[in-house]
């Protein structure tokens, strides 16, 4: 199979991963055919045969197959949730809508496009689930999704015919997830909870994304559906931020506790702090995957593994580790679907009514957890129209429909947040803390890309190819943009130009995956003369870039947006992760055991004030636990000049409207602030000795 990737991937008569043909699949993979096999009531629960006759639907048959399969699906849900086994209904809904899928593929893409389905009906659906009265109750969704998939067989007239074959595609993929997901969470996964949470305690982002989960799971819903509700927990200032990566969150939690209600503060954090590690992971694993896709499936998997090294690489010592290291829980989720998005635009799902719903879901979902990547995705699904568009053309009315009705949907979030101002510029003149990306890595990966994809040859002639060129021109495009807006406007580059590049970074690994025909090329080309070389010459081309990347310092100028309590400026924060010195244990532990004792503040706002230069995090995170960061988050730039006695004072005097309830470790600080609490009663101050209290 040497070649080009446009040979690899597209002279295989395949449009997915799976090797399906293209051609025609409109027309081939959007008959139904009719009836169920069999005689009585619901046949004999068979697909008919491919290419037999089959019977005319039969109307009552199929209602009948409909309230039965129903009322099991609802019987079933309900006693999992009795059990306390909802996880156990998560999957089979999972598996479910994997194995309904017309479109053929292997066992890794049908649960792929199933969960990228689930997650953006999940995320346009919790309009309306944030207003009825079950909210996100576990078996309710369970029994509905479960619902939905029953009709959807007894309208179509015939079962699901799949046959589970796995393919060695899927170790390609499987393999360098794995390789990644080791080293990332050895250091911290059974860590205790002071140190997995001191290693994403770089800034408050985390706190007000885990204040967004919780709450979601309060309230049952949206949080901007919900504002008073809300106010408490939630900054007004967020209520309207996008909400798709925190309900989603919320959703797993409900069905792995098997409950809707919030209990203690302190063991949901540790629930969402194993989300927040997933999470990345999930954006490893989609970029691989897309990558894999955009291959094809005529290269084997060895030849894939140069390119798996490379993302691993990338996403383990490069810059995107610092979207998990400093909290951007939700672009993480973002750009995990606008890799998903990617894969399944450059080659189609055989069913293009099938291919049509997936992407509306995956643009829905990519809108409700990060908007700022939406232009990209306008850019990719256009390309996707304008090079597939003789498939697309039969079933226009169709992917106009849902189109529409994607697009209604997927701009709920942005006007929520901005309303009339929803298309204005000003949101890119925020500056917030980030890390500025590493511009060296980066332009080496850009020409390592581009060298790797023109040297193949033919590369324009692949469809996939050239859906991918569009896209990744796309976010090229809009980080130009964004860049040049910024720099038009205040002199520099602000946050999101840097987070502009983090989409950059994400296309860029996967248009790697073109490459993996001249790797397979270079591997055909080694065994002609050495059989067993290729395993070899494989794995030593994806260590590369490990080694390359783990052993790059990075320039402490590029860091000079970091927090000031980063513990080695120049170094790679995926290095220190992965061996365990990036974690702030000191405020973590003193956050988890003030909120741990002062679970309900009351009409309290607690200060962790210690003198530390981390006190403002350990009182932010407090606050989060505590679930009052709606009533005390207009103190927290307060909080960062607070070091001695004298200025925990003044900041208690100056809000004397706020009632406030000191935690310090400090015999100075206390003494002081227990002087003022006995001369001005008032103020209703009170002062705890933070030794006294349970040590985590």
């Amino acid at each position: 199979m040497a070649g080009a990737p446009g040979a690899a991937g597209d002279s295989v008569a395949g449009a997915g991963a799976s090797g399906e043909s293209v051609a025609g699949a409109g027309a081939a993979g959007d008959r139904g055919g009719g009836g169920f096999a069999g005689t009585g009531l619901l046949g004999t629960l068979r697909p008919a045969a491919p290419g037999a006759d089959r019977e005319p639907p039969d109307l009552r048959r199929r209602l009948w197959f409909a309230l039965v399969t129903i009322g099991a699906a609802w019987i079933f849900a309900l006693v999992a949730h009795l059990a306390h086994l909802d996880a156990v209904t998560l999957l089979v809904v999972v598996v479910a809508t994997a194995v309904t899928l017309r479109s053929p593929g292997s066992p890794l893409d049908r649960l792929v496009v199933a969960v990228a389905l689930l997650a953006g009906t999940t995320c346009g659906a919790a309009l309306l689930l944030s207003v009825w009265p079950w909210h996100l109750r576990p078996q309710v969704l369970g029994g509905c999704a479960l619902t939905g998939l029953a009709l959807i067989i007894a309208v179509r007239g015939e079962l699901p015919a799949v046959r589970i074959r796995p393919r060695a595609g899927d170790l390609a993929v499987l393999a360098p997830a794995g390789v990644l997901a080791l080293p990332f969470l050895a250091s911290t996964f059974h860590a205790s909870l002071p140190v997995r949470l001191g290693s994403v305690l770089r800034g408050e982002d985390l706190a007000r994304h885990f204040a967004m989960f919780d709450t979601i799971r309060r309230v049952g819903g949206y949080v901007f559906l919900h504002r008073t509700e809300a106010s408490d927990s939630i900054a007004s200032s967020d209520l309207a931020y996008p909400q798709g990566a925190h309900l989603l969150a919320a959703v797993l939690d409900n069905f792995l506790t098997s409950s809707a209600t919030v209990g203690r503060p302190v063991p949901s954090v540790s629930h969402f702090l194993y989300y927040d590690q997933l999470n990345y992971l999930f954006l490893a694993f989609a970029v691989l995957w897309a990558a894999h896709r955009l291959a094809g499936p005529g290269v084997r998997p060895l030849a894939f593994v140069p390119i798996g090294g490379l993302c691993v690489a990338y996403l383990l010592f490069g810059s995107p580790i610092t979207t998990y290291t400093y909290g951007f829980f939700p672009e993480i989720t973002g750009l995990g679907f606008l890799a998903l998005l990617t894969g399944v635009l450059v080659r189609p799902l055989r069913s293009v009514r099938e291919q049509v719903v997936v992407v509306t879901a995956l643009v829905v979902a990519v809108s409700y957890c990060y908007y700022l990547l939406l232009p990209v995705v306008v850019v990719g699904v256009l390309g996707h129209v304008l090079v597939y568009r003789r498939r697309l053309l039969p079933a226009w009315p169709f992917a106009v429909a849902v189109a529409v009705v994607g697009v209604a949907v997927s701009a709920v979030p942005r006007l929520e947040a901005h309303g009339e101002q929803a298309l204005s510029l000003q949101l890119l003149l925020q500056d917030f803390g980030v890390v500025r990306v590493q511009r060296g890595p980066l332009l080496a990966l850009c020409i390592l890309v581009g060298v790797g994809v023109a040297v193949t040859g033919s590369w324009w002639r692949s469809p996939a190819i050239r859906v991918m060129a569009v896209t990744g021109a796309g976010a090229v495009l809009f980080a130009a943009g964004v860049g040049g807006y910024e720099g038009v406007q205040v002199g520099r580059t602000l946050y999101f130009f840097e987070k502009s590049l983090h989409t950059v970074i994400v296309l860029l690994l996967i248009a790697s995956g073109a490459a993996a025909g001249l790797a397979q090329r270079v591997l055909d080309g080694v065994a002609v003369r050495y059989r067993a070389a290729p395993l070899a010459c494989a794995v030593a081309l994806g260590l590369v870039p490990v080694a390359g990347l783990g052993g790059l310092d990075w320039d402490p100028q590029q860091l000079a947006g970091a927090e000031f309590h980063d513990p080695a400026y120049g170094t790679s924060p995926g290095r220190l992760l992965v061996g365990g010195a990036i974690s702030e244990t000191v405020p973590a532990r003193t956050a988890l055991i003030v909120a741990e004792r002062f679970p309900d503040p009351g009409d309290k706002i607690t200060l962790v004030a210690t003198g530390r230069q981390t006190d403002n995090l350990s009182t932010f995170y407090t606050w989060m636990m505590q679930r009052n960061y709606g009533r005390a988050w207009r103190l927290y730039p307060s909080t960062f000049t607070a070091r001695t006695a004298y200025q925990y004072q003044v900041l208690v005097l100056t809000h004397q409207d706020q009632h406030f309830r000191v935690v310090t470790d400090n015999p100075v600080i206390a003494t002081s602030l227990a002087s003022l609490a006995i001369l001005r009663p008032d103020l209703r101050l009170e002062v705890d000795d933070l030794r006294q209290l349970h040590n985590w």
